[in-house]
C-alpha cells in the first residue's frame, strides 16, 4: 500500500500540521506511514545554508540546490520507505521548486523538465491561503528562509502554483478555514486512493 502524497503550499498555509496530523491519522488506522520534508537535512542543503546569505542569490543556484536535494532526499529516504510499503507524506516536493524559484525569475517549464526524473507523487495537495493569512500566522517566528516569505514574492509564488492548479499536478484545498475542516478535506482525498 505505498504511496507518495505531498502536502503544498506557501508557508503559514498550515501544511506541516497537517501533513504531520496526516501521518498521525494513518498510523491510527493501521497503515504504515512517514512523515518527510524538503528541503530536507541533506549535506547539500546544510551547506547552502551556512552560504546562502554570503552569496549573490541566483534563481538557477537556488533551483540546481533544491533539486540536488531532491535527488538526495528521494534516493535516500523516500524510495526506500516507499520500497518498504509505507504511505510517505511529504511537506513540500517539486512543486515547490516550480512555485518559488519560478517567482525568481526562473523558466517554469525548464523546472518541471528538470524535475520530470522524479517519482510523481500519487496524491499533490494545496493548502491555499491568502496572502495576509499566512503573512499574519508566520509573523515573528524565526525563518530560516526569510527572502521567500515577502508579500510581491508570495504573489508570483501563488500565481505558480495556481497553474499548477489548473494544469491537474494539485489539488487545491481552502485552507481558510478551520483546521478540523482542512484535515477532513485533506483525509478525504487521502482515502479515495487508499481504497
Amino acid at each position: 500500500m505505498s504511496r507518495l502524497i505531498v502536502i503544498e503550499g506557501i508557508d503559514g498555509s498550515g501544511k506541516t500540521t497537517i501533513a504531520k496530523k496526516l501521518v498521525d491519522y494513518l498510523l491510527e488506522r493501521g497503515y504504515k506511514a512517514y512523515y518527510t520534508y524538503e528541503p530536507s537535512d541533506s549535506p547539500f542543503i546544510e551547506f547552502f545554508k551556512k552560504i546562502k546569505d554570503v552569496i549573490e542569490r541566483d534563481p538557477l543556484i537556488d533551483a540546481l540546490v533544491m533539486t540536488l536535494d531532491r535527488a538526495y532526499h528521494v534516493k535516500y529516504e523516500i524510495e526506500p520507505y516507499i520500497s518498504r510499503g509505507y504511505i510517505v507524506v511529504s511537506d513540500r516536493y517539486y512543486h515547490s521548486t516550480v512555485a518559488y524559484q519560478g517567482a525568481m525569475g526562473l523558466d517554469v517549464n525548464w523546472i518541471i523538465n528538470l524535475n520530470k526524473y522524479f517519482r510523481k507523487p500519487d496524491l499533490a495537495i494545496y493548502l491555499d491561503v491568502s496572502i495576509e493569512t499566512a503573512l499574519r500566522r508566520i509573523s515573528g517566528r524565526r525563518s530560516v528562509w526569510p527572502e521567500y516569505e515577502q508579500r510581491d514574492f508570495l504573489l508570483r509564488v501563488k500565481e505558480i502554483y495556481q497553474r499548477l492548479i489548473e494544469d491537474g499536478e494539485l489539488i487545491r484545498v481552502d485552507a481558510e478555514r478551520s483546521f478540523e475542516n482542512v484535515l477532513n478535506d485533506v483525509i478525504n482525498l487521502v482515502n479515495k486512493i487508499l481504497t
